[in-house]
């Protein structure tokens, strides 16, 4: 399902920056308008998901406020994002954030954090948004939730931008509405059952159901009544008819997952299923026409296990019209951040806990982790670190021990390098083996990795500078601080001891 997105501004430049971070952005279109008097004008002929402001002026501010005033409006019921111009001033981002009218982002732009906030809005106006709801004010330390609580996830999100990724959604595109059956590869969390619903939504079968079954889930001497039907009395245990898969898939898709996992004798059954798309229930003689398209999905080789002789040869070519391969999520490490922030925008929609800040190096070890398990296993360390973070922020601690014993492996493999012909004994003063001299600090794990440490001071330095600038702009109020940053008192607190600014006036 595709979602509009409203953006308002005169600014060429800026506009174009905001439609190029969209265009990465998969299901997203962009319409640009250059004030908000047209934008009413359009929202009231066309449906939008959200809606992206450009403040350039308090006038403006005071413009955005008027015009979204009344949101029993139904037109005007979207999100919206005010983007704030540098130098504005704090206590006009505290201003358009009161009551939770709308989300801010102040420029510069941080594309990561635009990209997050386009994301996690539009899914929470899927998931059933309504004004007052912002990402700012969501509850905390077990409060009642904010937002509407979403009872499933959409299922027709697919988010990709590597190139790997487009290519294959590029092949999707040319063949979902083609009759063909389609092998979906890929290893297990790749999320090969996501694609399958994608090529479902964008096919012409779409308004039908796309049946799931997981043939390596269902014992062998079940497997065929599940599939196409058995009459009552057929067996011992069939105390009712039952029209199997192959019927509940009529009009739609019949997606048959862990196809490598069937005996021989039922390949042999699927022969006709997928050559002719006729079947027999169990217990009747009539045959039946399967209206369906069929997708397999497998996470093993299948032109391997026909050499080894564990596939049918002629199943396979009946199969492997369309072969499609899901990369690993280690071969395009570029979507962690992409992915993480739509799965914690979907977990706090469904559980109604509040959207955390994850700190750069949580980030670092994340886009370092090689992800055997793919997607499915970034899920698990999404879920697993909003439960166990503190105060909003997530850091290195709160991922998961397999993480964090990779980051350890990576950071003492760089210590290792940068250490050779070091002696921890070293005194001030001293030569060392390699002929250098410790720092007059003694600061030895500059010496270590000093990249990483440039990186890190670098980082840091940026920070400070912006919780300085946002606690001149609100007078030193830490509260109003907290929000315009986005984060929580606690956390607030945290940062200041750590840049020793706990003083600051």
């Amino acid at each position: 399902m595709n979602v509009n997105v409203l953006l308002v501004s005169k600014d060429r430049e800026f506009a174009a920056t905001v439609q190029t971070c969209v265009k990465e952005m998969p299901s997203l279109t962009v319409e640009v308008v250059p004030t908000l008097e047209v934008a009413v004008v359009h929202m009231a002929r066309q449906d939008f998901g959200i809606a992206v402001v450009h403040v350039q002026s308090r006038e403006g501010a005071t413009q955005l406020q008027r015009t979204f005033s009344d949101r029993q409006n139904t037109t005007l019921a979207v999100p919206v994002l005010a983007v704030i111009d540098d130098g504005l001033g704090g206590q006009l981002t505290l201003e358009l954030m009161k009551d939770g009218q709308f989300e801010c982002l102040t420029r510069p732009l941080d594309l990561g954090r635009l990209a997050f906030l386009i994301d996690s809005l539009t899914f929470k106006r899927r998931a059933g948004w309504m004004p007052g709801f912002t990402l700012a004010n969501q509850p905390r330390n077990g409060a009642a939730a904010v937002f509407p609580r979403a009872e499933t996830e959409p299922k027709d999100t697919f988010l990709y931008s590597s190139a790997s990724m487009k290519r294959l959604v590029a092949q999707v595109r040319k063949i979902a509405d083609r009759q063909n059956t389609i092998i979906i590869t890929g290893e297990t969390g790749t999320g090969k059952t996501h694609l399958a619903r994608f090529i479902h939504n964008n096919s012409c079968r779409r308004q039908g159901k796309m049946v799931h079954v997981d043939c390596g889930s269902v014992p062998e001497n079940l497997i065929e009544g599940e599939l196409f039907g058995y009459r009552k009395g057929a067996f011992t245990g069939a105390s009712q008819n039952y029209e199997g898969k192959c019927a509940a898939a009529a009009g739609g898709t019949l997606f048959l997952d862990e196809i490598d996992a069937l005996s021989p004798a039922m390949q042999c059954r699927l022969l006709r299923l997928t050559d002719e798309h006729v079947y027999s229930s169990i217990g009747i003689v009539e045959e039946k026409k399967l209206d369906a398209r069929i997708i397999v999905g497998t996470n093993r080789n299948l032109e391997h296990e026909v050499a080894a002789g564990k596939f049918r040869q002629d199943l396979y070519f009946r199969l492997s019209v369309f072969e499609l391969q899901i990369p690993p999520l280690r071969e395009r490490l570029d979507e962690i951040r992409l992915l993480t922030a739509h799965i914690i925008a979907s977990v706090a929609a469904v559980d109604g806990t509040e959207i955390p800040v994850i700190e750069e190096d949580a980030w670092q070890a994340l886009e370092s982790y090689h992800w055997p398990g793919n997607v499915r296993e970034l899920r698990n360390s999404v879920e697993r670190f909003m439960a166990f973070c503190r105060n909003g922020v997530v850091q290195l601690e709160d991922l998961s021990p397999s993480i964090l014993r990779h980051s350890k492996r990576d950071l003492l493999g760089v210590a290792g390098e940068a250490t050779a012909g070091f002696s921890l004994n070293s005194q001030p003063g001293a030569s060392t083996p390699c002929g250098s001299q410790p720092s007059a600090s003694g600061s030895w794990i500059r010496r270590l990795s000093p990249q990483i440490t440039e990186l890190r001071l670098s980082r840091d330095l940026g920070e400070a500078t912006k919780i300085k600038e946002v606690l001149r702009a609100v007078g030193n109020n830490r509260t109003r601080a907290s929000q315009v940053l986005g984060i929580s008192r606690e956390a607030l607190y945290k940062k200041l001891r750590k840049y020793d600014l706990l003083n600051f006036t």
